[in-house]
């Protein structure tokens, strides 16, 4: 039997030879034979959207059978997850194909009308839809409404709910789909609102942040509206609200009246690897920063690491210091970000403030903080850390890390290296234990 290329090629030379009545003859076979060959062209037609020779061997005689229920509706999959060309799925469904196959892994893991709302396909919704196809289907946490939210096609979500797509049944990105809408496509979230039973009778995110968004009153409203909600879930819901409002920059309004709510700025709840405030930190929003610190947010160790990356992080950074974060005690991890992102203002600023150079921690390949500015940084970064306390040659401590000077060679950063050369780099020092290079 062919393989895929053989097959296209000689497809190809059918479309350019046309011999039908060889095919019409062929076809009237009935072998297993003719039957794989059959299969074969399907298979090759649908991976490669070419509805030309599939309408070429139906005209040959090819058997409707072979569109029709399950086999066609694995060629629906195939067309849909192969190709952005839709020829061959409208073909196939002209011919019966089945809009609801059996699912398996691979290729056939999803639905045909997952499958096209993941591509935009609004036409094929609509010829699956008048097909019967399941519009409630789930794989996981994923629905066709879940696929066709994010893309904000309007009419291809109107068209799934007219359909009866549950808005509360599946997820985005472990969000609620209303939640995720309010937060990235407003206008598809007004789409979805009076259709969801779970926002008439619970707390969501997105019931929170819109009534946060229209004033203090109309959030006490708001909540006053589901008093049969625990003060637990009360309490886990608005810290995720607080919190996703700033992930997400959503309105400033409505970040300041959940903090005059006095949620809890640090979210314990939520259980995010980041604080709300190391959020604002990292986009270096002091305004944000302040008001979060004003209703209780606490100073976590990497809230100055947040803010070191850049130099536009500068005011963000003495902000921080000046408000108490401890540079003597927290200041190392910020020194190697500030040095992985030849920040040599914030260098300065959190040596001038405590920051130990000789106790900055390892990178996490064990780089040293002249190591991780010598493959990363210039080389005005690595002369003020030498001329602030740095060893050009401080020996490997952990069977992880590199001197600057490999470090520099193993970045292929020649400059780099004949200046750490010119003040006395060790060009034949030994190599960690485990994974070490020579500057050689």
């Amino acid at each position: 039997m062919l393989n895929n290329e053989k097959t296209v090629e000689f497809l190809e030379w059918a479309i350019e030879k046309r011999p039908q009545q060889f095919f019409r003859s062929f076809f009237a076979i009935k072998t297993l034979t003719v039957d794989a060959f059959s299969e074969k062209i399907l298979e090759s037609a649908a991976r490669t959207g070419n509805a030309k020779i599939l309408r070429f061997f139906i005209d040959c005689g090819l058997e409707g059978r072979y569109f029709t229920g399950l086999g066609g509706g694995r060629y629906l999959q195939l067309s849909l997850s192969s190709t952005t060309r839709t020829d061959v799925s409208h073909l196939l469904l002209d011919n019966g194909a089945d809009a609801n196959p059996p699912l398996c892994e691979g290729m056939y893991e999803y639905p045909p009308l997952h499958m096209a709302a993941i591509e935009g396909h609004v036409e094929i919704i609509i010829r699956l839809l008048e097909a019967g196809a399941k519009v409630d289907t789930k794989v996981g946490d994923d629905t066709a409404l879940s696929y066709a939210v994010p893309g904000g096609n309007a009419d291809m979500v109107r068209l799934l709910l007219q359909a009866g797509a549950d808005v509360d049944d599946g997820k985005i990105d472990d969000f609620g789909i209303l939640d995720w809408a309010y937060l990235h496509k407003k206008s598809t979230y007004r789409m979805l609102l009076p259709t969801s039973r779970k926002a008439k009778i619970t707390l969501t995110i997105s019931g929170i942040l819109s009534a946060a968004e229209r004033g203090k009153q109309a959030l006490s409203q708001y909540l006053d509206g589901k008093s049969g909600e625990t003060l637990e879930r009360r309490k886990m819901v608005l810290e995720k609200s607080l919190y996703f409002a700033i992930c997400e920059e959503q309105s400033p309004d409505a970040i300041s009246v959940l903090l005059e709510f006095r949620v809890d700025p640090n979210t314990e709840t939520v259980g995010e690897s980041q604080t709300p405030l190391q959020i604002a930190a990292g986009n270096y929003d002091i305004d944000l920063a302040e008001c979060l610190l004003n209703a209780g947010a606490r100073i976590e160790p990497n809230v100055l690491a947040a803010a070191a990356w850049s130099e536009d992080g500068f005011d963000t950074l003495n902000f921080f210091i000046e408000q108490g974060a401890d540079a003597v005690a927290f200041g190392g991890e910020a020194l190697q970000r500030a040095v992985c992102g030849n920040n040599l203002g914030g260098i300065k600023l959190l040596l001038s403030s405590g920051a130990n150079i000789k106790n900055s921690g390892f990178h996490k390949d064990g780089y040293t903080l002249l190591a991780t500015a010598a493959r990363y940084a210039e080389i005005k970064t690595v002369k003020y850390l030498l001329d602030n306390g740095a060893m050009v040659n401080a020996p490997p401590r952990f069977n992880t890390e590199i001197t600057a000077l490999q470090a520099g060679a193993a970045a292929g950063r020649l400059k780099m290296m004949k200046f750490l050369l010119d003040v006395g780099a060790d060009v034949n020092a030994e190599p960690s234990s485990y994974n070490g290079t020579t500057a050689l």
